[in-house]
């Protein structure tokens, strides 16, 4: 399917009406029409941000959290998306490497660091959880039409059962850092984003950390996380509604004038008034 016939069905969505497909390249999906959690975040943070798109810079990163997606969730297609750089290539402005590049077609080039933690965060990941990545669906697309204006779509890395399965690379599986970091990330409005596209209920993370021993564990929100996701992305589909319509797409909410203290600054501020009385 090209990017021009899927996007042809997906405007014909009526409002409420759900598109699922499988085996949608991944480029053609996010290509696609349609709003994806990524960037109901970015609305979530500023509407104008949202409206004004900006490209999202390349981070090696993202390389290695789709080298170890793959190798996961699609492992007959690794060899074919990800090669290894020589390690004799010192530099990629080289002549030598030019010329190897040329030979590899649209594969991703990981270094022989990133290829091993790569390996070894798909294989903790396989070792613990091996069951829930057999006998479903990978990377199964969806596009819902909200309403004339919006549609929202999203993409499950796996779903089994009813279940969707989202796998996560993560610097720090410490419960406390952890939770800091799922929250900031906005992994609760990713969840509600999904299911609001998909209809699936159950959700759960599969989180992996980047560096030796590869620890690898499955997370869940808690109910007050589930709601605030649920509140966030209905606010936010509200509100996105109304820009369209007014064409007004304003920068950040609220007071922007006034610095106000953070919750836990308001402790340190008392203490410090109890101590100069």
């Amino acid at each position: 399917m090209t990017l021009d016939e899927l996007n042809e069905r997906i405007s014909m969505l009526q409002i409420g009406e759900v598109l699922r497909l499988e085996n949608v390249p991944e480029q053609i999906y996010h290509d696609s029409i349609g709003i994806g959690s990524t960037k109901l975040k970015a609305f979530i943070r500023s509407p104008a941000t949202f409206k004004a798109n900006p490209p999202q810079k390349h981070k090696a990163a993202f390389d290695l959290g789709s080298a170890v997606h793959c190798r996961v969730l699609e492992p007959d297609l690794y060899a074919e998306k990800f090669v290894t750089q020589p390690e004799e290539f010192k530099t990629k402005s080289s002549k030598a490497y030019k010329e190897w590049a040329l030979t590899i077609g649209d594969a991703t080039v990981l270094t022989v660091e990133q290829t091993t933690q790569c390996l070894n965060m798909a294989e903790s990941v396989l070792s613990k959880y091996a069951g829930l990545f057999e006998g479903g669906c990978a990377e199964v697309s969806y596009w819902k039409r909200l309403s004339p204006s919006i549609v929202l779509k999203a993409r499950h890395d796996y779903e089994i059962d009813g279940v969707a399965i989202d796998l996560k690379t993560t610097a720090n599986l410490e419960p406390e850092k952890f939770q800091r970091d799922a929250i900031n990330y906005a992994y609760h409005v990713q969840k509600s984003a999904y299911g609001n596209a998909t209809g699936f209920e159950s959700f759960v993370f599969v989180c992996v950390e980047k560096e030796a021993p590869y620890l690898c564990q499955h997370k869940y929100l808690s109910d007050d996380a589930d709601q605030l996701g649920e509140l966030l992305v209905m606010k936010a589909i509200d509100d996105l509604v109304q820009c369209h319509e007014t064409n007004i797409w304003p920068d950040f909410p609220g007071d922007n004038e006034t610095i106000e203290l953070a919750p836990w600054d308001y402790k340190k501020l008392e203490e410090l008034r109890g101590n100069f009385k």
